[in-house]
């Protein structure tokens, strides 16, 4: 038709249209199934309504994203759609065309399941604990995904009891033996066991673990955002595992900490109550920043007895600090002056890594002899 923009038309028609179903073609191909694009999706039926109509529909797990979303169809047409506030990330896609006339505006729509919505955010957290079962056979993005959500999930007082005790957790528990899966709950009883304070060994998911030391006791394997919401919500805290001896060259660490970027600022706003955001996603790190942050956890843990054990990057501008509870954190203010000149200078020569870590340290250790060899041989020392 004159006029008619055909490219707009059909991305108009797919989106409309994605939950339609079999028996939809576009231009001779069949539509997408929109069901496909979510993590899990499984049916779900409604009573809505003084009669108690039965509404059809599907709760899905976005693979992205933390919105929690309703899609309303309007035979099998999306008609309109709504963001919830205080729920599970979830999207619920339901039919409403049986229960209403033609003039139904979207408003009235939204006022008719508006009730539901507690059942529906109640049902999705089960609907995660079920796709939880398969977290073995999962990939480790969406392992990570569906953990998150969980947390989030019990955050929000919903499922708190089954969460903790639903086995999410990677644990190794000796060399060269698969991974196994721990909840919770049972890291907190082998805590327990082991006496003092609930605190459990931990690595981070890439970091190897030839020169840890492998007792049988479950040792997790955490990015800082999982172990902040653990932390937060179940008071469980975490450690690094012992070494082995003779195991803790600096060679080995730096190809350990290929992913320990993403220790940022998780545990912060748990330990500290400071109000810090969320640990930050390696996709947000600059590469200078990477650089920097790798080198500070390769030498600052043997700077002394009491050196920190970690190195957190965080938001804002505050002072350079260190934590005392265990294990004890270096806390970098991002947009903190010192920590800026730091990202710059090792950003062009790693072997400035000594005196950043000096100067961060702020006189609470030095940093191994080694990385002051590095230093002195590229200024002449």
């Amino acid at each position: 038709a004159d006029g008619l923009d055909l490219s707009r038309a059909r991305a108009w028609l797919a989106d409309v249209a994605r939950f339609v179903g079999a028996g939809l073609t576009v231009d001779g191909a069949p539509a997408a199934d929109g069901l496909r694009d979510y993590m899990v999706s499984a049916p779900v039926r409604l009573e809505l309504g003084d009669g108690g109509a039965t509404v059809r529909g599907h709760l899905a797990i976005p693979r992205a994203g933390d919105t929690p979303r309703l899609w309303i169809l309007h035979h099998g047409v999306v008609v309109t759609h709504q963001g919830l506030t205080k729920a599970p990330t979830f999207e619920a896609i339901l039919e409403l065309g049986p229960l209403v006339g033609p003039r139904a505006t979207a408003a009235d729509l939204r006022e008719l399941v508006a009730p539901a919505l507690p059942r529906l955010a109640e049902e999705s957290v089960a609907l995660m604990l079920k796709a939880a079962e398969r977290l073995p056979k999962m990939g480790s993005e969406a392992q990570n995904r569906l953990l998150g959500l969980l947390l989030q999930a019990a955050r929000l007082g919903r499922r708190r009891r089954d969460v903790e005790g639903a086995a999410l957790i990677p644990c190794l528990i000796a060399h060269d033996e698969p991974i196994v899966w721990r909840s919770i709950a049972a890291l907190r009883e082998q805590a327990r066991g082991e006496g003092g304070p609930a605190v459990i060994p931990a690595l981070y998911p890439s970091q190897g673990s030839d020169e840890v030391i492998l007792s049988g006791a479950a040792v997790a394997l955490l990015d800082a955002a999982a172990r902040s919401a653990i932390t937060e919500l179940f008071g469980l805290r975490f450690r690094p595992p012992p070494r082995q001896l003779g195991q803790a060259g600096l060679g080995g660490r730096l190809r350990d900490l290929g992913d320990r970027l993403s220790d940022l600022v998780g545990s912060l706003g748990a330990a500290l109550h400071l109000g810090v955001g969320p640990a930050l996603p390696d996709a947000m790190l600059s590469k200078a920043e990477r650089r920097l942050v790798e080198n500070l956890r390769a030498v600052i843990p043997s700077a002394g007895p009491e050196a920190p054990q970690e190195v957190v990057l965080c938001r804002g501008r505050g002072r350079v600090r260190q934590t005392r509870s265990a294990p004890r954190r270096l806390l970098l203010p991002r947009d903190n002056p010192d920590v800026l000149a730091c990202v710059r200078a090792v950003a062009v020569d790693e072997a400035w890594v000594y005196p950043a870590s000096v100067l961060l340290l702020g006189g609470r250790g030095l940093p191994s002899v080694g990385a002051r060899a590095t230093w002195l041989r590229g200024w002449g020392g």
